[in-house]
């Protein structure tokens, strides 16, 4: 047995499963233009610089948003358009 899948494959059992890469596109979410249009370029700048990966905690973007006083939606929005996304979130707000 080896360590690794091919491909489509689940290790030592010959089974094919499907590729994550055949599953379908997730839509595109919906972003609210009351939120959207009060991000600016600086907001964006300064949550991709706090990302790993792509990707910010939930309350480090809710701390972020306290910090410059903005609501989290603002803050979640500015998020969305840096292309970041947000994990473990607890409240949902994001």
């Amino acid at each position: 047995m080896t360590a690794h899948c091919r491909p489509g494959e689940n290790a030592g059992t010959g089974r094919v499963s499907p590729s994550p890469c055949d599953q379908p596109e997730r839509e595109p979410k919906e972003l609210d233009p009351r939120w959207t249009a009060q991000v600016t370029d600086e907001m964006k700048a300064a949550i991709a610089g706090r990302a790993v990966d792509g990707k910010v905690t939930c309350p480090m973007l809710r701390k972020f948003a306290e910090d410059i006083g903005v609501p989290y939606q603002v803050a979640g929005a500015a998020a969305d358009l840096a292309g970041i996304r947000v994990r473990n979130c607890d409240l949902g707000c994001f």
